[in-house]
């Protein structure tokens, strides 16, 4: 099943190690981790934003962080900053909202990192499809990403 599936094929074709998991439908970020036997800290939420110049961002935070927008404008050098649309996130990722992994996208976006999330041994991202999550280390999340890490919750 993970075959057909762009964000494992992504980590494959970059030799980067991970691991697959389908756990199914969950209500909630909360239910996934208990799911998952991690703490809420380890998974990823990916948040895709937009600045007032046009340009869409990846923010990738803990399940239980909230997005500081004045830091992600301080960081991102916007003046402004919205959640994007359901409609440009698929325009710009090539996923739905609720099945978004922060690589193998169909644009190439600049990522955030909470800097927080470095002191996890492993992190949890999405897969793609929903009920499927990607294990990795923190290092090699930002290697997948080309992102870097910054202070961005609240």
């Amino acid at each position: 099943m993970d075959e057909e599936l762009k964000s494992v094929q992504y980590l494959k074709e970059q030799n980067i190690s991970y691991k697959f998991i389908d756990i199914g439908s969950f209500k909630d970020l909360n239910e996934a981790a208990t799911k998952l036997n991690v703490k809420s800290s380890q998974v990823i939420k990916t948040l895709v934003m937009k600045g007032k110049s046009g340009k869409v961002y990846i923010c990738l935070l803990a399940s239980d962080q909230k997005l500081n927008l004045q830091e992600l404008k301080t960081v991102a050098n916007e003046s402004d900053v919205h959640m994007a649309s359901p409609e440009e996130i698929l325009n710009e990722t090539g996923f739905v909202v609720g099945a978004i992994p922060p690589f193998g996208l169909k644009n190439k976006l600049t990522t955030f990192i909470e800097s927080t999330l470095q002191k996890e041994d492993v992190v949890v991202v999405g897969g793609g499809k929903k009920g499927t999550e990607i294990f990795v280390t923190p290092a090699n999340l930002l290697k997948a990403t080309e992102g870097k890490f910054v202070n961005i919750k609240l």
